[in-house]
């Protein structure tokens, strides 16, 4: 599918969103399993679990900026053309 101007890029970055949001989801996973697996020498905990939060407000943001992006979605279904201008002609199904 193409899109015109200014909604040409919006696909891709959609795409770079979720993007961001598995490296998010994988890198809280990846901290998890380390806490969960047991202690082990020359492992910084503390390190891992502040940066936990951290994550999860990135996560948050992402999140929020999708959100913001779900209008801009559906403005690329809106035709900028009037009635006039398409030279409407009912469907063919239509008996009226």
């Amino acid at each position: 599918m193409r899109l015109k101007p200014p909604f040409d890029t919006l696909p891709d970055t959609i795409v770079d969103i979720y993007s961001q949001k598995i490296e998010l989801y994988n890198s809280q996973v990846a901290i998890s399993q380390a806490l969960l697996s047991g202690p082990k020498p020359d492992v910084d905990y503390g390190l891992m679990t502040a940066e936990l939060p951290k994550i999860t407000a990135k996560m948050e943001y992402v999140d929020n900026t999708l959100f913001k992006a779900t209008p801009l979605v559906f403005a690329t279904l809106i035709d900028e053309k009037t009635r006039q201008e398409r030279a409407y002609e009912p469907p063919e199904y239509y008996e009226g």
